[in-house]
């Protein structure tokens, strides 16, 4: 059976596949003053500190605008890239001035059946990112040792030891640059020790034919899976960020025993 491709290169769709993650030139310099621009002027005071996401905003109407700002700038660049795959999720990710905590390596929740399709998520630099201002870092290879489902909600973080610097990679970008990812790509970031925040956009994606799923996490720990409709996230999710899908259908359920048993296995690796 032929494997679905991610991107139309293939020297990216083998970096990828090895690394589980490529860098690309994706946004002109005006398009990310523009998303800069709109973030600065819609912020609210609340958020000015720590690291935050737009997708957990208090304003519903900034909350909203931001996606479609990011998914309208990321539309017309991914396909360039991306094979026929479909915008979910966007949001804007921000590290404040003098956040001096780092981002722990963790993994992000599965956005359908990674046993069929590569979920990605593009993490563009709206501004230089260092080191010094909160850059990523990732598990390079990571991906490969992740054949489990992860819920919406707390992230799965890794054991202190997989957090060496021998282990990872930062991944400093200059404006403009984005980072594509798999889902499945162990990642966190660096403080930002500069005196002004560090924005980014991101924009996570599913291949068209994909189903985007929702995996609700139960007090017992078995999760729940939901199909809903692609503008989910923009506006359900938006609304009551890690609720319960409410009007969308049940198709199956995963036991906790086989999430503990996948995660084992990937720490053994």
């Amino acid at each position: 059976m032929e494997v679905r491709k991610t991107f139309d290169d293939i020297d990216l769709q083998q970096k990828f596949e090895e690394n589980g993650y490529v860098i690309v030139p994706f946004l002109a310099e005006d398009e990310a003053k523009t998303l800069v621009d709109f973030y600065l002027e819609n912020r609210l005071e609340q958020h000015s500190s720590g690291l935050h996401s737009s997708i957990l905003h208090d304003d519903p109407v900034f909350k909203k605008g931001s996606f479609e700002k990011i998914t309208a700038a990321f539309e017309l660049e991914a396909p360039k890239y991306l094979t026929d795959y479909v915008p979910i999720l966007a949001q804007y990710l921000v590290k404040e001035a003098f956040t001096d905590d780092r981002f722990k390596l963790h993994l992000d929740p599965a956005l359908t059946d990674e046993s069929k399709y590569t979920a990605v998520s593009i993490w563009c630099a709206l501004e230089d990112i260092t080191k010094e201002n909160g850059a990523m870092f990732v598990n390079p290879k990571g991906h490969k040792n992740v054949y489990f489902a992860r819920a919406s909600g707390p992230p799965i973080y890794f054991s202190e030891q997989i957090q060496s610097e021998t282990a990872v990679k930062v991944i400093e970008l200059k404006r403009g640059e984005a980072f594509i990812a798999s889902q499945k790509i162990p990642h966190g970031s660096m403080p930002n020790n500069t005196d002004k925040p560090r924005i980014a956009a991101n924009l996570r994606l599913i291949p068209r034919e994909a189903d985007n799923l929702i995996y609700y996490k139960e007090l017992n720990g078995d999760l729940s899976i939901y199909k809903v409709s692609q503008d989910y996230y923009k506006h359900a999710y938006a609304d009551e960020p890690g609720s319960r899908p409410k009007d969308e259908g049940l198709i199956m359920q995963i036991e906790q025993a086989s999430i503990k048993s996948g995660i084992e296995s990937m720490h053994l690796h």
